[in-house]
């Protein structure tokens, strides 16, 4: 969830007030189209199909593995990609090891650890044949994107068809990298979206979903998180994450 608050200086007509709403505002779905762009094409090409699950990796993963690597502008903002499913009736959890492009055995992360009690909850309703309970992995942290493992075997984009395959409880999890979303690519699409001519003349904040207190990026200690003093304001991978909500919208406000 992002607002920005512009700065106005002087006395400007009702016109140019109008204009520069406008370019703000065009500037802000810009931002969003270039950041959300970033996470959905990895989501896209990474989610894991039940093939690559079943057998700890594929061809046709590292196809589009590499077809993701060689094509994202931030690639480094996964951080890891891991794959939760069920062997002899205990769940398990498999890193990708991005050298081999096998998706080798892994202690559980604390932030996924944390989700192990609706990944039961979900392996259980697989077995009785039902979908899981929804809003079930609600209190995941932002840093993951969480989907169902595809029944299909993906390949790169612009290839064949998709083989099916047979259906198999698990997730495909993204960890993302905090720290460079913070330190990095955010601050990159900011100068890229809001550099105004003269001079930086946007404030920016970036916020966690609805809570204004987590901070993920701050153009200046000025520069308000509060929605009611939002100029514009745009929300970020909205329909993205797995079976949640991932943050509200702010209001504009002068």
């Amino acid at each position: 969830l992002a607002f920005m608050q512009y700065r106005w200086v002087g006395q400007v007509s009702e016109g140019e007030r109008d204009r520069m709403q406008r370019n703000l505002e065009t500037a802000a779905d810009q931002f969003r189209a270039a950041f959300d762009a970033e996470l959905r094409n990895a989501n896209r090409d990474l989610v894991v199909g039940s093939n690559t699950a079943r057998e700890g990796g594929s061809p046709q993963y590292s196809q589009r593995y590499n077809f993701w690597l060689n094509n994202a502008e931030h690639p480094q903002i996964v951080a890891d990609i891991y794959v939760v499913d069920a062997e002899g009736g205990h769940l398990r959890l498999r890193r990708f090891n991005n050298t081999t492009h096998a998706f080798e055995p892994s202690l559980w992360p604390e932030s996924i650890d944390k989700l192990r009690p609706s990944f039961e909850k979900a392996y259980a309703a697989s077995q009785a044949q039902r979908a899981p309970e929804r809003g079930l992995f609600s209190d995941a942290d932002d840093s993951l994107i969480l989907s169902g493992l595809q029944n299909f075997e993906g390949v790169r984009p612009g290839s064949p068809i998709p083989r099916p395959t047979l259906p198999m409880f698990g997730y495909t999890v993204i960890q993302l990298d905090e720290s460079y979303l913070r330190g990095q690519m955010i601050p990159a699409l900011v100068e890229k979206h809001f550099t105004a001519t003269g001079g930086d003349a946007y404030r920016v904040a970036v916020v966690g979903g609805s809570d204004s207190n987590k901070v993920l990026y701050r153009s200046s200690p000025e520069a308000s998180t509060d929605a009611k003093r939002a100029d514009a304001s745009v929300q970020l991978l909205q329909p993205l994450r797995f079976g949640r909500n991932p943050g509200g919208r702010a209001g504009g406000g002068p």
